[in-house]
């Protein structure tokens, strides 16, 4: 039972036919809203909806839990890769919640976070190879550490044993004297890394299948640029018959792809990262997304702290110093050895 937008009782019904017509219009609600829904119907849709989006999610579990039984870890399965993508856009959205202060979610983040961690930390010594390839390239280690050592996590021997940043610059960073300097270092890092997962996520098909791969040109993604999703399906074009991709339908499924989108696309005209393409890189994507950072890092204590340090204070003079600051730090994330 439910009570509806007049407080009256209205009968629920949980049929599959009338849960798939709900999950249905809550799908088109959100790319072709209409505006004549109350909260109490959308609560309604929700409720019968959510039984049609549980089943799909556990049916990919079933049939990567079937993968897994018949294939070796590293193998490939496309329905896991859309399992990892729900996964991946249900943990931005929690953070997303949790940014804005809701408590719930901040619980929520707290218990999904300790769980993560542990889970963590104990694979990382069991099954070390299978995190080595993101670990190697990366400044970061998820774990929950305490000031107490005795009831800390291994955290030394959980780098050693991924070999966290050993082919990256995490020991080869400079010019991190002061406060502003580190924290610089890791809003370019992030910037890089963020780079780097879109255009992996480009890549991947290519390299896994040992294929040489095909980066699209500056006029192949100016169609899709700006798009969102709604502007980007329509029923009215034939599907592409899988081994036959173009590039146009490359760069359509990179725009629905969790953790891409159309934003990203620029990424994918940047060459790699070189000394001589940091430049690139800084002017490309990098100062855009400082920027676009900037004014959440002034509700950061210690970021409007040191800003303010060394500037005059304003705004305009906070932000250049900023980007003074984070372009030189471009170059110290090229892979490969590095000098200051």
């Amino acid at each position: 039972m439910k009570t509806g937008s007049k407080g009256k009782l209205k009968q629920i019904t949980f049929s599959w036919p009338d849960s798939v017509t709900a999950h249905n219009f809550l799908a088109q609600q959100y790319f072709y809203p209409t505006g004549d829904v109350n909260r109490a119907d959308i609560y309604d849709y929700a409720i019968r909806g959510d039984i049609v989006a549980q089943a799909y999610i556990f049916s990919l579990r079933k049939s990567v839990l079937s993968d897994i039984k018949e294939w070796q870890p590293a193998c490939y399965a496309y329905t896991e890769t859309l399992l990892l993508n729900h996964i991946r856009r249900g943990n931005e959205i929690l953070c997303e919640l949790a940014g804005s202060g809701r408590w719930s979610a901040c619980a929520e983040l707290w218990e999904e976070t300790l769980k993560l961690s542990k889970v963590f930390c104990e694979l990382a010594l069991k099954h070390p190879d299978a995190f080595k390839g993101r670990a190697q390239q990366s400044l970061y280690m998820p774990s929950i550490r305490t000031t107490n050592p005795k009831f800390s996590a291994d955290s030394k021997a959980i780098g050693e044993a991924i070999e966290l940043s050993a082919e990256t610059v995490g020991a080869k960073l400079y010019d991190n004297r002061v406060r502003l300097g580190g924290l610089c270092a890791q809003l370019v890092g992030e910037c890089v890394d963020e780079i780097m997962r879109s255009r992996c996520q480009w890549s991947s098909p290519f390299t896994r299948y040992k294929f040489p791969v095909q980066w699209p040109t500056q006029e192949q993604i100016q169609p899709f640029l700006g798009k969102k999703p709604n502007e980007l399906i329509s029923v009215e074009k034939a599907p592409h018959k899988i081994g036959h991709e173009t590039m146009e339908s490359r760069l359509l499924f990179f725009c629905l792809l969790a953790g891409c989108g159309a934003e990203r696309l620029h990424f994918l005209t940047l060459p790699e990262l070189t000394t001589e393409t940091a430049t690139i890189w800084w002017k490309g994507a990098i100062e855009r997304m400082v920027e676009a950072r900037f004014p959440s890092l002034l509700e950061h204590p210690a970021w409007k702290k040191e800003l303010k340090a060394v500037s005059s204070g304003t705004k305009a003079d906070m932000r250049k110093e900023l980007k003074d600051y984070c372009i030189a730090k471009v170059k110290q994330f090229v892979p490969g050895p590095s000098s200051p």
